[in-house]
């Protein structure tokens, strides 16, 4: 979401690692919120993702509730959103899903066994 921990901690360090993640083969990075378009196209031109992280809108929470991940905001919000989370697809099977904590760039780079010199192997 376009709210503090998504803006400035979750979707930056995946804009960081891109390249890393592309160079190992890694087709596509996208983030994925229940907002409209235009709000998805400000969050990623504000967050430089263009030609980085594709930046996709989930206008009616569709696509998080088919894959369990419906946050209920409407209370605060007017409307659900969806919990944090982060996905590895390989050819179109989904072979990892990091939630909560676990959805951020470091560990899913620790989930492929892969490191960046952006973000050191813990404990190292």
């Amino acid at each position: 979401a376009f709210t503090p921990t998504c803006d400035t901690q979750q979707l930056p360090p995946f804009v960081k690692v891109s390249a890393d993640l592309k160079f190992a083969g890694y087709e596509v990075l996208a983030c994925v919120y229940v907002n409209d378009a235009y709000v998805m196209n400000a969050w990623g031109e504000k967050r430089r993702a263009e030609g980085k992280v594709r930046m996709l809108a989930d206008p009616r929470g569709e696509f998080a509730k088919a894959l369990d991940m419906e946050l209920h905001t409407s209370p605060v919000l007017g409307r659900n959103g969806s919990t944090r989370y982060a996905m590895l697809i390989d050819d179109g099977q989904i072979i990892h899903i990091g939630r909560a904590d676990g959805a951020f760039a470091p560990q899913l780079l620790e989930v492929l066994n892969m490191t960046s010199a952006r973000f050191p192997p813990r404990g190292r």
